[in-house]
């Protein structure tokens, strides 16, 4: 009876583990895009006083034994405003608990600086809104997105 119900358990952990994995993939895809509206490393020593460290995903889909090729499929491909971005960033990292985090990253040996860096995505993506709700953001490519203060009641 016991071994059972610890298979579901850890069965259920790994589940949890599977979907943070694909949100911390979601996260660094999402930032990537971000990187080309915001330089997120001034943000990062501005807001977090930590350097931004841009991860691969590839990199960090090698850790978790998966093959890149199939991260596009996991990823949900999002080519939205940088408005729209900001606001996905924060909504995975609010699903992506810290312990979960570390658990992963303890369980398949990732590097602690990658962590480090890992978490500074995840700060970053906490802190954005904040940063963008009350400014006009200017675009590379000069179009300019005012965010709206209600921007995150819309999604």
């Amino acid at each position: 009876m016991m071994s059972a119900n610890n298979r579901n358990k850890r069965l259920s952990s790994f589940e949890t583990y599977a979907q943070a994995i694909a949100k911390i993939l979601n996260l660094i895809y999402t930032l990537d895009q971000l990187s080309q509206y915001y330089d997120l490393n001034q943000i990062s020593t501005q807001y977090l006083n930590e350097p931004f460290t841009p991860i691969s995903s590839q990199k960090i889909a090698n850790y978790f034994g998966g093959q890149y090729d199939k991260i596009p499929s996991l990823v949900q491909q999002t080519q939205y405003d940088p408005v729209a971005l900001v606001t996905k960033a924060y909504q995975i990292a609010q699903q992506i608990q810290p312990d979960v985090l570390n658990s992963i990253a303890s369980m398949y040996g990732v590097e602690p600086q990658i962590v480090k860096s890992l978490q500074v995505y995840l700060q970053i993506a906490q802190v954005l809104p904040k940063i963008v709700n009350n400014q006009s953001v200017q675009v590379t490519s000069n179009t300019q997105y005012t965010a709206s203060p209600n921007v995150m009641k819309n999604y």
